[in-house]
């Protein structure tokens, strides 16, 4: 069944039989792009676990559906909470990040700027890349199925990011020293509710930094191997080794 996503004031405190008028936006996705007609069915989700299965009941100046049933929100999402602590890299590869963590079930991502980092975006160019990210990851939650879409927020520098996001515990990617590998780390914590994953800018964190972050009890360095990963695949694989330690990956 194909999913949208809709505001997420939409579907809250809504009812079986009860009947919606679509936002514009919304009603011209499903007319004009995806050709839906009275009649056809669509499932409705506001990123925050709001789902239900509609019906098209009428498109004329605007679209409006009748909600037939709610889906469950929590099947899809991972007892394991996790932030993505992540340095904005160049280019295209940013989006890709946003998508793959979505699908591995992030549920918040942290942009980072660095010493080292590169891409760094202007304060008067924030609120509109904060607009096209939102864009990309509401989509990728769409089409994986999730009832919930991660929270973005603005960049931070790892010590704001630090001191603004919590976690009971947050792993630092630095390869050398006395990181410890990321499985044997995730391995040695129980009852982990919520995992903070830091990643830095190609080049890696300065040890200014490391230090800094490390300096707090809750926070750890870790390897992810002998080999050294690009910074938009560190992200990513140890996302996907958290969630088969402590997460939904079983």
């Amino acid at each position: 069944m194909k999913r949208v996503d809709v505001p997420t004031d939409l579907l809250v405190n809504r009812t079986a039989g009860e009947l919606l008028v679509l936002p514009d936006g919304v009603a011209h996705y499903i007319t004009n792009v995806m050709r839906r007609q009275p009649g056809d069915a669509l499932e409705l989700f506001d990123g925050t676990g709001n789902q239900a299965v509609v019906e098209i009941t009428s498109i004329d100046d605007d679209v409006t559906v009748e909600i037939l049933q709610w889906r469950e929100a929590d099947k899809k999402e991972s007892p394991l909470s996790t932030v993505l602590f992540q340095a904005i890299p160049k280019g295209k590869r940013w989006g890709w990040i946003l998508e793959k963590a979505t699908e591995l079930g992030v549920r918040s991502i942290v942009p980072l700027h660095t010493e080292r980092t590169v891409k760094r975006i202007p304060d008067d160019r924030v609120d509109d890349r904060l607009r096209r990210w939102d864009k990309k990851v509401s989509s990728a939650a769409r089409q994986c199925g999730r009832a919930l879409t991660p929270e973005l927020s603005r960049p931070r520098t790892p010590g704001e990011a630090y001191e603004e996001t919590p976690c009971d515990i947050h792993l630092v990617a630095h390869p050398g020293g006395d990181a410890t590998g990321v499985v044997s780390a995730l391995k040695k914590l129980d009852e982990i509710k919520r995992l903070g994953i830091w990643i830095g800018p190609e080049g890696g964190f300065t040890q200014q930094e490391v230090d800094n972050l490390t300096s707090e009890k809750d926070v750890r360095p870790v390897h992810l191997g002998p080999r050294i990963l690009r910074a938009d695949t560190a992200g990513i694989a140890a996302l996907a080794i958290a969630q088969a330690i402590h997460g939904d990956f079983v």
